[in-house]
Order: C-alpha cells, then sequence, then structure tokens
C-alpha cells in the first residue's frame, strides 16, 4: 500500500485502473489529487499572482497523470508514482518558463516568493485525515526547499515529496546514482541546518526516503 499524508494508493487500485476501471480512476483521481498538489508547489514556490495557477497546473497535471494511466509500463504504485513525477516536472518547467517570460514584461516585476501564502496553499492541500504532526512537518519542510539552491530544492521534492526510488532520481537529473545519493546527503544537511541549525546525518536511517 502507498501511504503518505498526501493520499494513498495500492498496486491492485492502480491495476485496475489501468485496465479501465471507472470507479478506480475516479478513487486514484481524489487520492492523487493532494500529492499532485503538493509537488506543483515544492517546484513553483508561488506568488501571490499564482494562486489561481497552482489550482489550474495542479488539474493539468493530474488529467495527465490518469490519461497516461493506461500507457504505464507496468500497472504499480511506484510507477505510478515516477509517472507522476515526470508529468510534473515537465509541466511545471513549462508554466515557470510562460510565468518569467510575462513576468519580465510587467513594470515591476520581481518574481518574489510568498511563504505566508505558500503554507496557506500546502495547508489547503492536505488531507483532513492527516494528523496535525504530519501536516506541520510537510509545511515546515516544503516552506524550507525554498531557501535552497535549485539543484538541492530539485532533489529533494523527487525524494520526499514526489517519494520515488533513487535510480528514477538518478534517471531524471541525468546523473549516476551515486551522485545523486551524495547530491541528497548534502541538500539534507543543508535543509536540516536551514530548519533546525544542525546538520549531522551520520548513521540517521531517516536521512533517506524508505525507496531510496
Amino acid at each position: 500500500m502507498e501511504k503518505s499524508g498526501l493520499g494513498e494508493w495500492s498496486d491492485s487500485l492502480v491495476g485496475e485502473a489501468f485496465a479501465g476501471s471507472p470507479s478506480a480512476r475516479a478513487q486514484l483521481s481524489e487520492r492523487l489529487l493532494p500529492r499532485v498538489r503538493a509537488m506543483v508547489i515544492a517546484r513553483l514556490v508561488p506568488t501571490p499572482a499564482q494562486r489561481h495557477d497552482v489550482d489550474d497546473l495542479t488539474q493539468e497535471c493530474l488529467m495527465a497523470v490518469l490519461d497516461g494511466i493506461p500507457r504505464l509500463r507496468e500497472p504499480k504504485a511506484a510507477v505510478l508514482r515516477a509517472f507522476a513525477s515526470t508529468i510534473v516536472s515537465r509541466k511545471t518547467a513549462d508554466y515557470i518558463r510562460r510565468w518569467v517570460v510575462e513576468d519580465q514584461r510587467k513594470p515591476g516585476g520581481d518574481g518574489a516568493g510568498d511563504t505566508g501564502l505558500w503554507a496557506k496553499i500546502l495547508a489547503d492541500s492536505l488531507s483532513p485525515g492527516s494528523s496535525a504532526a504530519r501536516r506541520d512537518e510537510i509545511r515546515r519542510m516544503v516552506l524550507a526547499l525554498s531557501g535552497l539552491k535549485d539543484a538541492y530544492r530539485r532533489i529533494v521534492t523527487l525524494a520526499f515529496i514526489d517519494q520515488i526510488s533513487m535510480s528514477e532520481i538518478a534517471e531524471q537529473l541525468e546523473i549516476s546514482r551515486p551522485a545523486a545519493s551524495m547530491l541528497l546527503m548534502r541538500a539534507i544537511r543543508t535543509l536540516r541546518r536551514n530548519m533546525t541549525g544542525h546538520s549531522d546525518i551520520l548513521n540517521d536511517d531517516a536521512a533517506f526516503p524508505p525507496n531510496a
């Protein structure tokens, strides 16, 4: 069973949707929505003007993921995670390119992030069943991502928001698996230092996601 504070699904549910079950597709849509929303937010660091765009882009990504289920290489939850990660990465990259062009045309446009808005969007994306501790943990981590350099933010997003395997992360980043592992370790050290003032992760199994 695929579990997190951002929705859950099983191999059997993915398999039913893969086989064309409307009911399974509807269930996956509901369960994928908060995960896809968090994936979009982690990549955008949205400004106030982008609040409605987050909703639109989330729906666009969600529909693309659902439409692609019949074409998955294998009807498994892990494969769906990797597919969703690729879809969201591509569509948010396209959006960011469009936004930069449009923002540069606006007088005084600077694209500054708004962490208060970001926190509100993320809180809205979590299901009512999420625990308060889990909600706060996710919100603090995603907010802290805005302080990381692009490479660190991207790999932390892939590992902890998208929850894809280290081999899939390496493939997306077009680097070796050892290089991806080292990059993630450095990113986690920086993220922890920013959040807690400490960065020691030696002998800490929690430093990497379960499917790393």
